[in-house]
C-alpha cells in the first residue's frame, strides 16, 4: 500500500506518493526538494485496504478542507462509490459534524 505525504512546508503543500522501500525518515519532497520529517509529515490515505461501516476502502483519491475521500466499495450493493471520511479534528464538534453532511 502506498503512502500519501504532504509537503509541510507552507509555501509548497505538495502532495506525493512515497517510493516503494523509501524511508519516511528519508523523503523529500519532488516539488520544493525540501527534507521532510516523517514526525511532521501528513499521512494521507490511511484508510486504503480497511472496512469502514460496510464500505472497503479500495484508494485515496483527495483531501478537502474537513476531510478525505476515497474510491470503496459498498459492500452490499457491489457497487464503487466516492466515500468522503471527516477528519478526526473535525469529529467531536457537532457544528462541523452537521455541515460535513449537508
Amino acid at each position: 500500500m502506498p503512502v500519501i505525504l504532504q509537503c509541510n512546508n507552507p509555501d509548497c503543500r505538495t502532495s506525493f506518493e512515497l517510493p516503494v522501500g523509501e524511508s519516511m525518515d528519508l523523503a523529500t519532497c519532488p516539488n520544493c526538494l525540501r527534507p521532510i520529517k516523517s514526525s511532521s509529515a501528513r499521512k494521507e490515505g490511511v484508510l486504503v485496504g480497511k472496512t469502514l461501516d460496510g464500505y472497503r476502502i479500495e484508494r485515496w483519491i483527495a483531501k478537502g478542507g474537513m476531510g478525505e475521500v476515497y474510491e470503496a466499495t459498498q459492500l452490499n450493493l457491489d457497487r464503487r462509490v466516492a466515500l468522503k471520511v471527516l477528519s478526526e479534528p473535525f469529529t467531536g464538534d457537532p457544528t462541523c459534524s452537521a455541515r460535513f453532511l449537508c
